[in-house]
């Protein structure tokens, strides 16, 4: 992949006059392989919803990074949850199977977090070419990015442009308008928790003293 510091995603929280943002968090995609997912990095925010899921919460949260004005984004990022959760749920036996030694200290819906994670509003540094933004970027591993775009404000010609470098770039283009088709994220090959020994959530303990 020919994106420039592929170890390094910039995600800009851009402004409505998408200026970007100086302050925006940097993730380290695929030092690893294993790609970004959603425990790749700590959570040291409180994303339980109501009911106290964590995994609902952090759905909630990714949607919010999406902007206020990006339906479609919001709408991928929530099929996206629902898309993981059924997956997961489908494994049970399997993944009940694979905890039974550890008595209940993991349960299997513990393995969502081990799904890529999608990075709103993602700026992606290509070589020879100043960063272009994505509607959602994903991480699924093994040096890939899968890219989901939409033309929004932009010229029919310059989305056309973006598009052809980040497919030069080796990244997977895929329109969001409408779009459910996650194959290219969760389905390749083998299951996203498969290289994973142990389930672990994003959360950060926490400690009382």
């Amino acid at each position: 992949m020919d994106v420039t510091t592929p170890r390094l995603l910039r995600v800009a929280y851009a402004s409505d006059t998408d200026t970007g943002s100086d302050t925006a968090p940097a993730a380290t995609p695929d030092a690893d392989g294993r790609g970004w997912r959603l425990n790749s990095a700590r959570w040291s925010g409180d994303p339980l919803d109501a009911e106290n899921d964590a995994f609902k919460g952090l759905s909630a949260a990714i949607e919010a990074e999406c902007g206020p004005w990006n339906a479609a984004a919001r709408r991928l990022v929530k099929d996206y949850f629902a898309r993981v959760d059924a997956s997961v749920e489908a494994a049970r036996t399997e993944l009940e199977a694979r905890l039974a030694p550890y008595r209940g200290l993991f349960g299997y819906r513990d393995f969502r977090f081990s799904a890529p994670r999608p990075l709103p509003r993602a700026h992606l540094p290509i070589s020879g070419h100043a960063a272009e933004r994505v509607d959602v970027a994903f991480f699924p591993g093994g040096g890939r990015c899968v890219a989901f775009v939409g033309r929004g404000t932009m010229s029919p010609r310059r989305d056309a442009e973006r598009r052809a470098l980040l497919m030069r770039a080796g990244v997977t283009v895929l329109d969001i308008a409408g779009s459910e088709d996650f194959a290219a994220i969760l389905m390749t090959g083998e299951p996203f928790w498969a290289g994973e020994v142990l389930p672990c959530g994003p959360l950060l303990p926490r400690v009382s003293f």
